[in-house]
């Protein structure tokens, strides 16, 4: 991983572990490795399959990655 522009490969992923750290970590307080566990998955099917990204024009993340095209007005 180094070469000429690679860090921008690493953008989306710091990008995604900031928000889970501060959405979902911080706010719910896990006692356990297996609640942590459980809350992360929850995080991670709400994060790709409900919440909407600006950057995405307003889509979830698996509908674009599956190429569905969802009206935005």
């Amino acid at each position: 991983m180094d070469g000429r522009g690679r860090w921008l490969d690493n953008v989306y992923i710091e990008r995604f572990w900031w928000t889970a750290k501060y959405e979902c970590t911080h706010l719910q307080g896990f006692e356990t490795l297996p609640e942590l566990q459980v809350g992360l998955e929850r995080f991670m099917h709400w994060y790709n399959d409900e919440r909407i990204h600006s950057s995405l024009g307003y889509r979830v993340p698996s509908d674009v990655y599956s190429g569905a095209v969802a009206l935005v007005r």
